[in-house]
């Protein structure tokens, strides 16, 4: 049992570094594009083309939009979301490095319940605690789609890297066939309970919203 709780921690691990990678790479582009924005109104060579003379309407509102955003630039979050995401980023990674070596013992059978259960208080508390640190007075914002993909990509590292070792082992040891039924079993329970959790835990902030 001990094991299976390891196993669905470690994956609900894969699935968070996964989004916080995905809010990074998004938080990078809206940054960037607020960045090319601001250099593209403020340029009076662009703003000296003949074009915008027949649409000055136009070319008036772009740089109307363009100060109000120059004037908002300081109070947005990206800046800082950009810095925290990163070092939080790199703290769960190396996290997952000694989640996945303590697994490959866990898995050996090398490890006693006592032991596994441990582990996983460990591996909980480093998590909590990485958040709390790179995180101290925001969350990571929820975004469906993200999260989909999050577990996606989580789903797709366990059966690429683990499922094909398993199989590997198969012609090596029989019992091994009912060790990756139980896996995919695990972790497709696993995919399912941390869904319930995250929509949970959305329902509850619109509540309080």
């Amino acid at each position: 049992m001990s094991q299976e709780h390891y196993w669905k921690e470690f994956y609900r691990l894969k699935v968070h570094i996964n989004y916080v990678e995905l809010m990074l790479s998004k938080t990078e582009y809206l940054d960037r594009g607020i960045k090319i924005f601001s250099a593209i109104t403020s340029s009076t060579s662009i703003g000296a083309w003949v074009i915008w003379k027949d649409y000055a309407i136009v070319w008036g509102g772009i740089i109307a939009a363009s100060q109000v955003l120059s004037a908002i630039r300081q109070y947005l979050p990206y800046k800082d979301r950009i810095r925290c995401y990163a070092a939080l980023l790199i703290e769960l990674e190396e996290i997952q490095l000694g989640v996945e070596s303590r697994w490959i013992e866990i898995a050996k059978g090398e490890c006693t319940e006592v032991t596994i259960r441990k582990s996983l208080s460990v591996l909980r508390l480093k998590r909590h605690l990485a958040f709390k640190k790179h995180l101290p007075t925001t969350t990571v914002p929820d975004d469906g789609p993200l999260f989909e993909e999050a577990e996606r990509r989580a789903v797709a590292y366990f059966q690429n890297f683990y499922s094909q070792e398993e199989s590997n082992e198969q012609s090596k040891d029989t019992p091994a066939l009912q060790h990756i039924g139980n896996r995919c079993h695990w972790l497709n329970d696993a995919c399912r309970s941390h869904r319930r959790l995250h929509q949970c835990q959305k329902s509850c902030q619109q509540k309080s919203d």
